[in-house]
């Protein structure tokens, strides 16, 4: 059952990302999907490892105002 909750929140990160090619952090990321910031950045690491999930750039977080990695998805390869 946990799985299935994984995935799905997997699927909503990936969403989000689709739509901001140039990146978001992991707040907007939290703040887009709902999911707590701690479990978005378990779920990006697992995207990170798994090569779907890329830092774009860092920058200054547009919701903090400090430093922050902006993170973008990479395209699926046919």
């Amino acid at each position: 059952m946990e799985q299935n909750n994984y995935i799905g929140q997997r699927k909503a990160i990936i969403a989000v990302l689709q739509l901001h090619p140039t990146g978001f952090t992991r707040l907007q990321l939290a703040r887009a999907t709902g999911i707590e910031r701690a479990t978005i950045c378990r779920r990006v690491a697992e995207l990170r490892d798994s090569g779907r999930v890329f830092v774009h750039h860092s920058d200054l977080d547009p919701i903090t105002n400090t430093k922050a990695e902006f993170l973008a998805i990479k395209p699926l390869q046919i």
